[in-house]
């Protein structure tokens, strides 16, 4: 049934493409908002029933699809309401770079015995300090204002392909080695997505 909708999905953002020519960008932008908000959705229903702490990987799902959604929130304004033809302004980047902290941080606490709260601390400080430390890089391509030069836009486009190589290979070696099934459900639903992701987009990027 899911497999259904999600083909459903995709085959309703085409038809709205294809009906609505001149309204095709603001068509397509609808559904790239709705769907990482329904995922979310789908995340936060799943910690409400086996929990909502970051233990369980579930909120944090839900946390970085949110953050995605915010950078397509802010992609559709820049382009359908500000008229920003810029590919990549750097506050939109951020908050592209910042939806993999989450993920980043669940592959760091899920299914380690003997922790403890000053090793979540530690860890979450770790993933948050990566996330800045990527997106500091990132900055010595782009602006607030947006990049600058094609050479800019490849860099970019070239780092998204390593942090989402990076979180696809981090979630399929924690799936790789689940000890038990909740594990291995949640991290082989995470290397699914990751995966799939990584793949569209390097060529949405590119």
């Amino acid at each position: 049934m899911t497999l259904l909708f999600a083909i459903g999905f995709v085959l309703l953002h085409a038809v709205g493409i294809l009906f609505l020519p001149k309204h095709a960008i603001g068509a397509s932008y609808a559904f790239l908002v709705i769907a990482p908000l329904l995922a979310a959705g789908a995340a936060l229903y799943r910690a409400r029933k086996v929990g909502f702490a970051p233990s369980h990987g579930w909120s944090l799902a839900a946390l970085g699809l949110l953050l995605w959604t915010l950078g397509m929130v802010s992609s559709m304004l820049g382009d359908i309401f500000l008229n920003n033809s810029n590919t990549a302004p750097g506050e939109i980047m951020l908050l592209y770079v910042l939806y993999g902290v989450p993920i980043f941080y669940a592959v760091a606490i899920l299914g380690i015995e003997n922790d403890s709260r000053t090793q979540r601390i530690i860890d979450a400080v770790l993933a948050i300090s990566l996330g800045y430390l990527y997106y500091a890089l990132m900055f010595s391509w782009t602006t607030l204002r947006g990049d600058n030069s094609p050479q800019s836009t490849s860099m970019i486009a070239m780092m998204f392909d390593v942090e989402n190589t990076f979180l696809a290979i981090t979630t399929t070696v924690r799936f790789l080695a689940s000890n038990t099934l909740k594990e291995q459900y949640f991290f082989g639903v995470m290397a699914t997505f990751t995966c799939l992701y990584g793949i569209v987009a390097a060529y949405y990027n590119h």
